[in-house]
């Protein structure tokens, strides 16, 4: 029996992915990761009964990633193509569209959050319902995250999450609250973990008016009963990725009902410089948006932006445009970056400062007005 091989290997210059395969039962393989275009590259070579692919050490560059996720996508002989995790990596991460292997390089430390104990009540509770949108003639689940030693009567300031039951499975989300409430790193405060539509992310969160307008018009007024917020109060709003765009385009179409927003590695796709993306449904969509914020004509009253994305992302630069127009329309924008690309352990790991300090700052602001 032939001994799995270690892998990834590095040297000072280069890692080297490794696939046992002695009875080369696959045509051709491929690395998937996101450190460079095109994703599915390098191309492995076969030898002495393994597949051997290459990249340069991109953790030693300027800004370059502390950790990556990757796959090998292998050729079967009927011509099939599968993803498989490495084999010779323990270390795998979760996501939405499957598992993948996990290189951590010496500069990553996982935050230290992780590894705290439990608040002296506990990590809190959620109470999930079904939101009906008429509009889609389905209804979205919502499970509504309150910290201990309250209930579901007490007024306190809401985050409304989009993709929010993956986002608290992946990225630990209400966990990490319940230890910033238990710590007084931020007030008291209610977590709103929002679900797409079945079947419809990409089209409800592409800039889409008709869900903006029933998020406005049908979540929030739910909201409002089951967790009930501070008079006058608006909820903050989070998402990534797509979320993250669906996210400043609800509170450009309806600015009196949303307040602060995280933003992280939204996917801000523009005519001029995202090709690759044209072939989405609704490129063009949300193209047309995109080109009004990042000319500074989107104006929100909004008391704060926050916008984090990966140094290694297709979506860098399209971030820091918009995070440049919002600026110049007169907004609060708070823009940082982590040095790892679009995934949820990113996302995870970027929590600490960036919505917390969000959180802080404006329920303080909006306690100091009431």
């Amino acid at each position: 029996m032939t001994a799995t091989a270690v892998s990834p290997v590095l040297t000072d210059a280069e890692i080297t992915f490794v696939l046992p395969d002695p009875d080369r039962r696959y045509q051709e393989v491929t690395l998937y990761q996101e450190l460079q275009r095109p994703r599915e590259s390098p191309v492995a070579t076969w030898a002495d009964g393994e597949w051997r692919a290459r990249l340069p050490r991109v953790d030693q560059a300027p800004k370059g990633p502390k950790r990556m996720e990757y796959a090998f996508v292998v050729t079967h002989p009927d011509g099939g193509k599968e993803f498989i995790t490495d084999p010779g990596n323990p270390v795998v991460a979760d996501g939405p569209f499957g598992a993948k292997s996990v290189l951590q390089f010496p500069t990553y430390q996982p935050p230290a959050w992780l590894q705290a104990e439990a608040p002296a009540g506990g990590f809190g509770h959620i109470e999930w319902s079904e939101i009906p949108l008429s509009r889609y003639r389905s209804a979205v689940t919502c499970g509504v995250w309150t910290p201990a030693g309250h209930n579901r009567d007490d007024e306190l300031p809401l985050l409304l999450v989009h993709d929010g039951p993956e986002f608290d499975e992946l990225s630990r989300l209400t966990h990490l609250l319940a230890l910033a409430v238990a710590e007084g790193r931020i007030p008291p405060m209610r977590a709103a973990l929002l679900a797409p539509v079945p079947n419809r992310r990409n089209e409800t969160y592409s800039a889409s008016a008709h869900y903006a307008d029933a998020l406005a018009t049908r979540v929030v007024p739910h909201l409002d009963h089951h967790a009930p917020s501070p008079a006058d109060d608006r909820p903050a709003v989070m998402g990534a990725s797509l979320g993250a765009l669906a996210a400043l385009h609800a509170a450009h179409r309806h600015p009196a009902t949303f307040g602060d927003l995280v933003l992280l590695s939204g996917s801000y796709f523009r005519m001029r410089s995202d090709h690759q993306e044209r072939g989405f449904a609704h490129f063009n969509r949300i193209s047309r948006f995109v080109g009004r914020v990042a000319t500074g004509r989107a104006t929100l009253p909004v008391r704060t932006i926050a916008i984090s994305v990966g140094t290694v992302e297709e979506n860098y630069v399209n971030n820091q445009i918009m995070a440049s127009g919002l600026e110049a329309a007169g907004h609060d924008v708070r823009l940082t970056t982590f040095a790892d690309g679009h995934t949820y352990t990113a996302w995870r790991d970027a929590l600490d400062p960036v919505l917390l300090d969000v959180l802080a700052d404006g329920m303080s602001a909006r306690r100091s007005t009431l």
